[in-house]
């Protein structure tokens, strides 16, 4: 069947073994498990990829035992009989060797940690799950199996957030970042980085040579200026003597200009990058990592104060013969112009020139070892 298009329609009916319910969009139905024949589970790109920390929308793809598919993303598809349904994801089981679910349906999170998988890779597992004939019911298991890839960590950068109004940027982090070889099933010509900083470490992987990880500590941005001050509000207008007749108030004076906002504070200095390489393969590692420290953004100037409010209208005199009905209150005065921003601070100075190093693997990665060497034993996947 194919089901209504407008919506609102609100439908919940079951036919052909499914049930389906109604919304605007694809309406999602609850397939009956026991009627799915094969199952195939993948990310929603169509490509067996995942980069670790990116998160990525999952596909279950059911054939049915009538010959057509059903799909938990593309309505496109003829599932039994109609167009523009979809699974429903409430009845669908997910499972993953790495991460887990995102906080969105069918949406998956790989751990962000590229050592974690960098030998397996990463296994999806689906299911289907309902009720049929009042009893609980799950449809074949499909299984696939994920390439790590991680273009999605070649951009590293620490950037604190803006100082706060009037302060001056502070200088950025002081990273070390460490570089050795490393050969995975899925990649001969790795390379493996190290990022540490503040007490905390972040790994990275280069796939191959022409994959440049890019390590930034940048200075804080300096703080925005200052507001300016609110113009003078203007004197209200002088009173009609109340035995003066059909005589008019005066007008109210006019407010003042805002005052100019307050400069921007500079910005803060580049951190500085101290990086130490493999020393057995410390040429070829040299050029995976492109360091950079440039100093943070002046900050913005301060926006201009408002004007002042125009002063009231005198009070009139009272009514007297050919004025009868007259508002005779004076006119109130002009608001006062908004002051001129303030000039944005300077940016701040690079950081000084990245110290690089070299050290032999066994000291510098001595904590990581073991694994390394777990990783580059495991037979190719390539």
């Amino acid at each position: 069947m194919t089901a209504g298009r407008r919506c609102g329609l609100g439908l919940s009916l079951a036919l052909l073994g499914m049930v389906v319910l109604g919304g605007c969009g694809p309406k999602r139905i609850q397939v009956n498990p026991t009627d799915v024949s094969a199952l195939t589970v993948r990310p929603a790109s169509g490509q067996d990829l995942y980069c670790p920390g990116d998160r990525f929308l999952v596909e279950v793809l059911a054939t049915m035992k009538d010959g057509s598919s059903c799909s938990s993303s593309n309505p496109q598809l003829t599932c039994m009989g109609g167009t523009g349904v979809v699974i429903d994801p409430e009845t669908i089981h997910l499972e993953g060797t790495s991460g887990g679910p995102a906080g969105e349906q069918l949406v998956w999170l790989p751990d962000d940690n590229p050592l974690a998988t960098a030998a397996t890779g990463m296994r999806l597992k689906a299911w289907l799950q309902g009720l049929h004939d009042g009893k609980a019911a799950r449809s074949v298991e499909a299984a696939r199996e994920l390439r790590p890839v991680y273009q999605c960590q070649r951009d590293h950068v620490l950037a604190p957030l803006p100082a706060p109004p009037g302060a001056p940027g502070s200088p950025g982090a002081a990273i070390t970042v460490s570089v050795t070889t490393l050969s995975t099933p899925f990649y001969a010509a790795a390379a493996l980085v190290r990022v540490e900083a503040g007490g905390e470490r972040r790994y990275l992987i280069s796939s191959s040579f022409d994959e440049t990880i890019r390590v930034v500590s940048r200075g804080q941005d300096g703080g925005p200026g200052q507001p300016g001050a609110q113009g003078l509000d203007g004197p209200p207008g002088q009173s009609a003597a109340p035995d003066q007749p059909c005589a008019r108030g005066g007008r109210g004076g006019n407010g003042t200009a805002g005052a100019q906002g307050g400069p921007g504070a500079s910005g803060g200095s580049g951190g500085t990058i101290r990086l130490v390489l493999d020393a057995a393969a410390a040429d070829k590692l040299r050029g995976r990592i492109l360091a950079d420290n440039p100093g943070g953004y002046g900050g913005p100037g301060g926006p201009g104060g408002r004007g002042g409010f125009g002063g009231t209208g005198g009070t009139g005199g009272r009514n007297g013969p050919g004025c009868e009905g007259t508002n005779l209150a004076g006119d109130k005065g002009s608001d006062g112009p908004v002051g001129m921003d303030g000039p944005a601070g300077p940016d701040g100075p690079p950081g000084p020139p990245v110290v690089v190093e070299t050290a032999p693997r066994e000291t510098l990665f001595a904590g990581e070892l073991e694994l390394i060497r777990s990783i580059e034993a495991t037979p190719g996947k390539r």
